[in-house]
């Protein structure tokens, strides 16, 4: 499930990659397309920033760009997001979608109902959507969501689109961000805790069926 474009940027031009993460992810991954191609860093700046050079390499529509840990983690204004090595899922899927480009913005809401339900099918969790890009959990910041798009020259066609999302599993946070975020291991028993592994193939099965719907959509 590693395999990458048979041109543009190679594996191993994005620095030291995490074999035993992406051979877990192979192992767990239940999604058909989604995942098939996969790159798993140790470190980045930024998953979406990333996927973006991916795309400009045209990797595979599906592709999923995950990193241990994050420098320059951003949320929706910039904001830094506290991404720490294993402390989280730090992630984004590539697409090349058939939509039209005023639809991009849902792609959030996608992301975040995937990400929703897989919670509540596997771990028993109800949590919430913030719009526009927060999911919340006991009224505290669980996951964010950020969305990155370009169109084609000056059509309404999409060249591609990034939805990067950070999941905090067992997130350690400084004194600042205690009080509004929160993470999977403070709700779940300690032996129920997912690995960032298999939460990413959870995420990555529910997703891919909301992602079929989605892209069939003409308007």
């Amino acid at each position: 499930m590693t395999d990458a474009a048979a041109s543009g940027k190679q594996p191993g031009e994005l620095g030291p990659r995490r074999a035993d993460l992406e051979g877990a992810f192979e192992r767990e991954a239940r999604s058909r397309w989604l995942g098939r191609s996969l790159v798993w860093l140790q470190r980045c700046d930024s998953t979406n920033d990333v996927a973006k050079l991916l795309a400009a390499a045209r990797w595979p529509s599906g592709t999923i760009v995950a990193a241990d840990e994050q420098t320059r983690g951003r949320g929706r204004k910039g904001d830094p997001w506290h991404s720490p090595a294993g402390g989280g899922l730090w992630s984004t899927f590539l697409f090349y979608p058939q939509v039209d480009a005023s639809l991009a913005p849902r792609a959030t809401a996608l992301m975040a109902g995937a990400l929703i339900e897989c919670l509540r099918a596997h771990l028993g969790i109800e949590c919430v959507m913030k719009p526009p890009n927060d999911v919340l959990l006991g009224g505290r910041k669980l996951a964010g969501i950020l969305a990155e798009s370009a169109t084609v020259g000056n059509s309404r066609r999409l060249e591609f689109l990034a939805i990067g999302i950070g999941v905090n599993v067992s997130t350690r946070f400084p004194e600042g961000l205690r009080d509004i975020a929160t993470s999977l291991a403070e709700h779940v028993a300690p032996g129920a805790v997912p690995t960032v592994p298999a939460m990413l193939a959870w995420l990555a099965a529910e997703l891919e069926c909301r992602w079929e719907a989605f892209d069939r959509r003409e308007t």
